[in-house]
């Protein structure tokens, strides 16, 4: 089963502690989300709101999980130019690096907003021309610049369109990993961290709040990280004592295994708590806020794990073979031919 809803990767090299590290940053947003929603429905409800207790308090501090989305995206994009530079591996083929993230991300995403619109404008809530415009802002992952708000579609998708942003100008930031020695390389991106932490982000506004300019320091530490891991970590024999209790931890193969559906979880998850959340809501609203919450939890996170599977399984995770395209077009090509091959068999 694990084997099935193991992510693919594009060089062959899996780092199961990345993609653990995904799994708590997925959990913190979709705690967040999950708490802010109760806490919302019982502020409706009239209902107390003191007294919420302490997982509350924790969950309100989930939506920094983006966050440890975009180092992690730093570091994983960051990882194939640092080897380059600093290890003398293969060239990063700019053509190529265009052509994967197309590839492998675009056809999730368009393939559910694109679902999520059709639901939007299936609920009457916004006229369908509102609907197809937001719709294509977001596709075009512009919706932030353009309406300086968060995706009328899928409002977490603000974070991807930052994403895209980010891997649009990581081959140029890469060059960074061409500076010699090492100490003015680490220097420098720290001082770029610095500038653009305490600097640019503070000051972004309007339609840049919700853009790379208010989230590239963390794409920084995710580049200090992959240049530590090429030149020094990597070359270790062993981890050190201190790294190998969590090294065990984020080996843990479910961790991993959720983690690398991340993505599909992100794309799904709010759309999913918000349509189910309304039928499983009453349900336990009137005991404790703890009490509701831990209800709405065990109604909403697993069948959102298993709609999140199957929906990796079959869109997600088939595109992560880099060869899809070409397979697909050598099927289309093989029916072709078939069927035209059809008639002239039966005339014989």
């Amino acid at each position: 089963m694990l084997a099935r809803l193991r992510r693919r990767t594009t060089s062959g090299q899996f780092i199961a502690e990345i993609d653990s590290l995904r799994f708590f940053a997925i959990a913190m947003v979709v705690a967040y989300h999950l708490a802010d929603f109760v806490a919302e429905s019982d502020r409706r409800a009239h209902l107390a709101n003191a007294g919420r207790g302490w997982f509350y308090e924790l969950a309100s501090y989930g939506h920094y999980g983006v966050q440890l989305f975009f180092m992690i995206s730093g570091f994983v994009i960051a990882l194939p130019f640092a080897r380059y530079y600093l290890a003398d591996e293969q060239r990063v083929r700019l053509k190529a690096y265009f052509l994967r993230r197309l590839t492998r991300l675009e056809p999730p995403y368009v393939l559910a907003m694109i679902a999520f619109a059709l639901i939007l404008a299936a609920r009457h809530r916004y006229p369908p021309e509102v609907v197809g415009r937001h719709l294509g802002a977001s596709l075009l992952y512009l919706h932030s610049v353009i309406y300086a708000q968060r995706s009328l579609i899928d409002t977490v998708a603000w974070s991807l369109e930052i994403e895209v942003q980010f891997y649009c100008l990581a081959p140029l930031l890469a060059t960074l990993f061409a500076i010699r020695p090492a100490l003015l390389r680490r220097s420098i991106m720290v001082a770029l961290l610095v500038v653009t932490a305490f600097l640019v982000a503070p000051n972004t506004a309007g339609r840049w709040r919700l853009t790379l300019a208010a989230f590239l320091q963390f794409f920084f530490v995710g580049f200090l990280v992959a240049d530590l891991y090429v030149t020094e970590w990597r070359r270790q024999p062993r981890a050190p004592w201190w790294w190998r209790g969590p090294q065990a931890i984020l080996g843990h193969p479910w961790l991993a295994t959720i983690g690398g559906m991340c993505y599909t979880i992100y794309l799904v998850h709010f759309p999913f708590l918000s349509f189910l959340g309304h039928l499983t809501l009453p349900i336990a609203q009137h005991t404790t806020p703890l009490l509701h919450l831990a209800a709405q939890a065990l109604l909403i996170v697993p069948p959102l794990l298993i709609v999140s599977s199957v929906y990796f399984m079959l869109v997600e995770r088939p595109c992560m073979d880099r060869r899809w395209p070409q397979t697909l077009r050598d099927r289309v090509l093989g029916l072709r031919s078939s069927a035209e091959l059809a008639p002239s068999e039966g005339a014989r």
